[in-house]
């Protein structure tokens, strides 16, 4: 099987070159997989699709302040992201910020989020912001 990238590491210490071919799997892939914990809940999988600008360094994504996955993260934060296309995937582990202010969610907010959050920016709207401190990709 040749791999056009295996990498298991720090984000910080992945060749530039891998990175970028890291980033461009990622930016070609419209959703991920999000895994978190809890007590009461116990192990769960959420869909997510991130905003434009994804990178090694910090992904952001959108969803409901209320939903179960927030719930979770508030408990706990360290969580895992799978992006895969079948073929290749790319594995980050890391914490997640749950960002509410509005000041962030004004600048993150794309009209055509209107249809799942129907009050606006101002709603239960609220920006995930993925910090990675570990990567497993591989890419064929």
């Amino acid at each position: 099987m040749n791999f056009k990238l295996f990498y298991i590491g720090e984000p910080a210490a992945m060749p530039a070159e891998d990175k970028k071919t890291a980033e461009a799997f990622i930016a070609g892939l419209a959703y991920a997989v999000l895994g978190t914990c809890s007590h009461e809940s116990g192990a769960r999988l959420s869909g997510l699709s991130h905003f434009p600008g994804a990178n090694l360094e910090q992904l952001c994504y959108a969803t409901d302040c209320n939903s179960q996955k927030v719930k979770n993260l508030q408990e706990n934060p360290v969580c895992e992201i799978m992006y895969t296309d079948g073929n290749g995937q790319v594995i980050l582990t890391g914490k997640m910020e749950i960002c509410t202010d509005p000041e962030t969610k004004r600048t993150y907010w794309v009209e055509n989020m209107i249809h799942h959050f129907p009050d606006g920016p101002d709603g239960t709207f609220c920006v995930l912001i993925f910090k990675p401190l570990a990567v497993r990709a591989m890419i064929m």
